[in-house]
């Protein structure tokens, strides 16, 4: 059969991956060269790096960290802010009768909330060495001059007098208005939980009131102070007990999502600490005191936590820092811990017989793929920065750059400790105290020691001859040898081999010793690399190998055990393949091995190779040798590979089905602690009070011609839209509408108005205004500034009034599908309207966020996606290996969204940025598998598979354990629904990409995956 030359990507990809594992083998033997100094100078490093942190932007504003910036609403809440002023930090104080069931509207709770309300009035505290009280801090009416406030108290005119005189609750709230000022008071603003009887208010749950505080930048700080003392007298307000009370002021929501942070720091902590202890038990081992790797634990978790401070000082100076970032450490320790287990666990699989430079270059040779890892992870956290949420882009953007910076640290700092526990081994120090040298009796591994006396007797009983390494014709061959490739080139070389051996006349003979010989010395070559000089060999620095004395007393017994079983590993495969047709026939001593291509599409090089080196199967652990010897074999089987992907396809179909259902918006009360003073506050709102209606208004911006018939057409139809729309309850406050029919009522039948009821004089209508606002009813418009005139009289016509408002209550719009729809509808009809005018609801950007978080996550999570694609099929070589990751993580995301839907949880920021997380995550769980599938030779794709699972499988697994049980305290004491759902995705993650990387990525490799492609022998 005609060997298939490789095509253009194949070569390409073949030569990229020989390249990196040159450049890693290259960077191995730097950083053996200089550990101590690569050590101190990333530490110094790290320190100077992480100063910077202490003076991070730290943002944590609601409307600026959770709602895009360039949302209608947002743009909609800064013009109305530069109209009306920033909205006020509001004091709110709800009182429920949900303990009892009795009523609300009943003496004894509306004495509760006038011991607050004098407490506030009377209330003093000291700023800047000034006391400052209510007045100082509250927002005044500019007409009245007096402290806006709203609530029930408003029927009485907030005066508890008038309330002991008009002491029929019922009838002052069922009519409606102030008694002084004849203000209309729509009941939504005081009133919740209400039953009706024949139109008239029968039962009342609950009550509330507020006040309105200062939102000014020069004000900020006295207005903390003020809320924080409320705050501290209302933790310790003793009130009767058939009543509960929520309440908020302005700074709440920051102090307590910093709280939640602070609590889950607490538990992140603690599951650091359970990290750290499980990752030492995993790499240290009990039965051996020289290859354990107790100490290499807190150095992995130590290189991992300075990257992380390095990448955190380094970030502050351009990435705002917002209360979600705390939790990256926790996630980026995750990753860290997978790498140390894959480069350990590499270490370990490499015979000691090699020096500990070789086995260090060896192990990170085998361990690219944490490469290839960390540029996946990156390019997930940066497909997370092109959001419009501002605190999911700068938690993305700290997070590729933690992942960036740890990559770092692990190549050098925890390389270069790798690379002194090396020669630790080496030099037989104990794992603990290595500066305590072992005795020769600890120098074995237990599972060496486990021979049976029998073999090791057979073992010593065998001829020298046999052992091919030992014999005097081989340290005689061997020192010609390397004599001679010092001294001589290889045609001087062949020049003396012909005069001196008359054997071989003819090239061909010749070229075949040379081939025979070098191929032995290769071999015998690596066998005896840098053993101690009191062993036999000496190693120099330029690698040259001088024999010494070989006698086999000379020889400890660890080196001896180890060299006779390298032999009888290659005796044993030179058998193999003699009886397999694959040795030369001319010489049985000669390893030649045939080569055949394969006739695929893939067009893959296949060579026959045993890794020599390799620690032996009987010598490994436990757990490799039962996945290598049971759990490899079991899922390779043909029906059991049939049975894994018909149940993952059924979980598939079932997840794109439930995917469909999940519900999106974040839900403001489950980013609070649980013990919150808030959580309280949004129970009785969203049971009591959100049912009853939001407070919207319809706002006409500057430049509308009141004045005119295109004006007055144009403002009255969209307030009727507006007003008759399925989600308000038709109970606008059209100031508009009140002033023509004033002017109707005034100016009827005279020459004042034209034939549209409008005056003759169109600055009459400015002019009249002001009689029409000091009419008692009407005089709240002005006072509430629902209409804002301009000062300046020689201002055009259309610029007399700078901005008006209608206020009309909503209909309930808790569901979050209302709320979206409601949005939209009332923008649509905002948006026909011919003046210029937009709805507003202050909470209105928390809507938006449910209108474009689902397109944005998909936006992500599709970007990751190609990054993992292209990142895969350069790394991997083959694009069969890239497709199956692909399809792999795809499956996986698809189970996280129907796992939301199970539990119950919101696509929201949390969800966003673990979904786009989950994608470096789960390629964590399997790029390490399959990368080893791509360098592992052999034409069996079960055998290369089940040669995989045995290497990187247990790696893979306890990294995701080791992350299981350091989420668990989170998950445990996490006092925050927000920090909750986090670990619970996390969870999620953990456990798809496990199970797929373990179950459903070895069936797809085995069966779909490429052939062995040999980049090391391609040029041949």
């Amino acid at each position: 059969m005609e060997k298939k030359k490789l095509n253009c990507w194949l070569r390409f990809t073949t030569k990229f991956d020989k390249s990196v594992q040159d450049k890693f083998t290259k960077w191995t033997a730097f950083v053996s060269r200089h550990p101590k100094k690569i050590i101190t100078i990333m530490f110094i490093l790290s320190i100077g790096l992480g100063i910077g942190f202490l003076n991070k932007k730290v943002e944590n504003d609601l409307d600026k960290t959770y709602v895009p910036q360039d949302s209608v609403s947002m743009r909609d809440l800064d013009w109305w802010s530069d109209v009306w002023g920033s909205p006020p930090r509001y004091l709110y104080f709800l009182l429920e009768t949900e303990p009892t069931g009795n009523n609300a509207l009943v003496k004894g709770a509306f004495d509760i909330l006038w011991e607050i309300d004098s407490f506030l009035r009377n209330l003093k505290v000291e700023f800047n060495g000034n006391q400052i009280g209510f007045e100082d801090v509250c927002i005044m009416n500019p007409i009245t001059k007096a402290c806006v406030e709203w609530g029930v108290f408003a029927y009485w005119n907030f005066n508890r007098t008038l309330m002991d005189v008009y002491n029929d609750y019922y009838g002052v709230v069922n009519g409606g208005i102030d008694i002084i000022t004849g203000e209309r008071l729509p009941y939504e603003n005081a009133l919740g939980g209400v039953e009706r009887n024949n139109g008239n208010i029968t039962f009342v749950k609950a009550i509330r009131t507020y006040y309105a505080l200062s939102n000014a930048p020069e004000e900020k700080e006295k207005c903390l102070a003020f809320e924080k003392k409320i705050l501290d007298w209302l933790a310790d307000f003793d009130y009767s007990s058939s009543f509960a009370i929520g309440y908020v002021t302005g700074r709440s929501i920051d102090d307590e999502i910093g709280r939640s942070t602070g609590s889950t720091l607490g538990s992140v902590a603690i599951g650091y600490s359970i990290m750290l202890i499980f990752l030492g038990v995993t790499l240290g081992k009990i039965t051996s005191l020289l290859h354990s790797h107790f100490l290499m634990a807190p150095i992995g978790v130590l290189s991992v936590g300075l990257g992380i401070i390095s990448a955190f000082g380094t970030g502050s100076y351009f990435i705002t820092w917002s209360n979600i970032c705390s939790i990256l450490p926790f996630l980026i320790l995750a990753v860290g811990v997978d790498n140390i287990y894959i480069i350990i666990n590499n270490l370990d699989r490499i015979s000691s017989i090699l020096s500990p430079l070789e086995r260090c270059q060896k192990a990170l040779s085998r361990s690219t793929s944490i490469l290839m890892t960390a540029i996946i992870d990156t390019l997930a956290f940066l497909s997370g920065t092109v959001t419009k949420f501002p605190a999911i882009k700068w938690f993305c953007a700290y997070g590729a750059l933690c992942i960036s910076i740890v990559f770092i640290f692990q190549m050098t700092m925890f390389l270069s400790f790798l690379t002194m526990e090396a020669k630790r081994i080496r030099k037989r120090k104990h794992c603990l105290f290595p500066c305590y040298r072992l005795k020769e009796k600890f120098w074995i591994d237990v599972d060496t020691e486990k021979e049976s006396e029998t073999e090791i007797e057979m073992i010593e009983k065998e001829k020298l001859a046999d052992n091919e390494f030992i014999t005097e014709k081989e340290k005689i061959t061997d020192n010609e040898f390397i004599t001679e490739k010092e001294k001589t080139t290889d045609n001087e070389f062949q020049t003396e081999k012909e005069s001196s051996d008359n054997e071989f006349q003819t090239d061909q003979e010749f070229q075949t010793e040379k081939e025979t010989t070098e191929s032995e010395q290769e071999f015998k070559k690596e066998i005896f690399k840098e053993t101690e000089s009191t062993n036999g060999v000496s190693l120099i620095d330029n690698n040259e190998f001088i024999d010494l004395d070989l006698e086999e007393s000379s020889v400890p017994h660890h080196i001896r055990m180890q060299q006779q079983k390298a032999a009888r590993k290659k005796k044993q495969r030179e058998q193999k393949l003699k009886k397999q047709g694959k040795i030369n026939e001319k010489d049985e001593t000669q390893s030649t091995i045939s080569k055949k291509s394969i006739d695929s599409g893939s067009t893959i090089i296949a060579e026959i190779e045993e890794e020599d080196y390799d620690v032996d199967f009987e010598d490994l652990p436990f757990l490799p040798r039962f996945i290598e010897k049971y759990y490899g074999p079991f899922i390779t089987k043909k029906n059991i590979k049939i049975l894994i992907v018909i149940i993952f396809t059924i979980m598939f179909g079932v997840s794109i089905y439930l995917s469909t259902h999940i519900t999106e918006g974040l839900v403001r009360k489950d980013t609070f602690p649980l013990d919150s003073h808030l959580q309280d506050y949004y129970r009785i709102r969203e049971r009591y009070f959100d049912p009853e209606g939001r407070d919207y208004y319809l706002v006409f911006e500057t430049g509308t011609p009141y004045h005119t018939l295109y004006g007055k057409n144009a403002v009255l139809e969209t307030a009727s839209k507006i007003n008759e729309s399925k989600w308000l309850k038709h109970n606008i406050e059209n100031w508009y509408f009140d002033y023509l029919v004033y002017l109707q009522a005034t100016y009827n039948g005279t020459s004042f108005l034209d034939e549209n009821g409008l005056p003759q004089d169109p600055y009459s209508f400015y002019v009249v205004i002001y009689d029409f606002f000091s009419q008692r009813q009407y005089m709240h418009y002005l006072l509430k500034q629902h209409v804002l005139i301009n000062p300046n009289q020689s201002a055009p016509l259309d610029q007399r009034i700078i901005a008006s408002r209608m206020p009309i209550y909503s209909i309930d719009l808790s569901n979050s599908q209302k709320d979206v729809e409601s949005m939209l509808d009332l923008r649509e009809i905002t948006e026909s309207s011919q003046v210029d005018c937009y709805m507003f609801y202050y909470f209105l950007f928390l809507t938006e966020q449910f209108v474009i978080i689902k397109q944005q996550t998909f936006q992500s999570i599709g970007l990751a996606l190609v990054g993992l694609f292209v990142v895969t099929i350069i790394f991997l070589v083959h694009y069969r290996i890239a497709f199956i990751i692909l399809i792999t993580i795809a499956f996986i995301d698809i189970d996280l969204f129907a796992y939301m839907t199970l539990l119950h949880i919101r696509l929201d920021v949390v969800a966003y940025i673990v979904l786009v997380m989950s994608i470096g995550f789960s390629l964590d769980y399997s790029a390490h598998l399959s990368h080893y599938f791509v360098i592992t030779p052999g034409r069996d794709n079960n055998k290369r598979v089940i040669k995989s699972l045995s290497v990187m499988g247990l790696s893979v697994f306890f990294g995701a354990f080791s992350t299981f049980l350091g989420v668990l305290p989170v998950l445990t004491f996490a006092n925050s629904n927000f920090f909750r759902t986090f670990i619970k995705l996390f969870y999620g993650t953990i456990l798809f990409a496990i199970l797929h990387g373990l179950l459903f990525l070895p069936v797809l490799l085995s069966t779909f995956g490429p052939k062995y492609i040999d980049s090391h022998k391609r040029k041949k």
